[in-house]
């Protein structure tokens, strides 16, 4: 059992910067972000412009960077677990950081995208998705210390985020996507 922890160990670091990578948190650049209230569009009405849709989703993203930030920085703090105690405590930490990342895009998916970018806005999104499901399975790896699974799930989970992140970018968001 030891050896399997020491290989764990020595893989944190990695780990965590591979997966956060894409998954759109953005790291500290040394400038401060200003929170404002956004209003979510409901699906009535006509179709926003393209300009005004990113707008108001990277205007989401922008407050959920303001809850995610504190949770990346203590997830790329973190010294290598260990103890048991101390795996199950930073698995929790990537549970925390998984589940507001699935209220970003739930709270995105409300946004009526403009008409014609249905498609790319819904893969966008059902990338991300598939991101943050994988980070959680990778969570749950971490913590039963199953070196296989994390090697397993960070890579397929740092895939899709990057693939999420580029089509974000790609579509012209500033805020959303925007990560190391």
């Amino acid at each position: 059992m030891r050896k399997k922890s020491l290989r764990i160990t020595a893989l944190f670091p990695a780990l965590i910067t591979a997966a956060l990578a894409g998954c759109g948190g953005g790291g500290s650049s040394g400038t401060t972000t200003v929170t404002r209230t956004v209003t979510v569009q409901k699906q009535g009405g006509p179709a926003p412009t393209k300009a005004h849709f990113i707008n108001s989703a990277d205007a989401l993203c922008r407050q959920f960077r303001a809850e995610l930030d504190p949770l990346q920085h203590r997830l790329q703090g973190l010294p290598p677990p260990a103890t048991r105690k101390a795996r199950y405590a930073d698995a929790d930490v990537m549970r925390q950081y998984a589940h507001k990342l699935r209220r970003e895009v739930v709270k995105i998916r409300q946004l009526r995208p403009p008409r014609g970018d249905e498609a790319i806005i819904n893969q966008w999104l059902s990338t991300a998705a598939d991101s943050i499901a994988l980070f959680q399975d990778l969570a749950a790896a971490y913590e039963f210390a199953d070196v296989h699974q994390v090697h397993v799930l960070t890579a397929e989970s740092a895939a899709r985020a990057n693939t999420a992140k580029g089509i974000a970018q790609g579509y012209g968001f500033q805020v959303c996507g925007a990560g190391e």
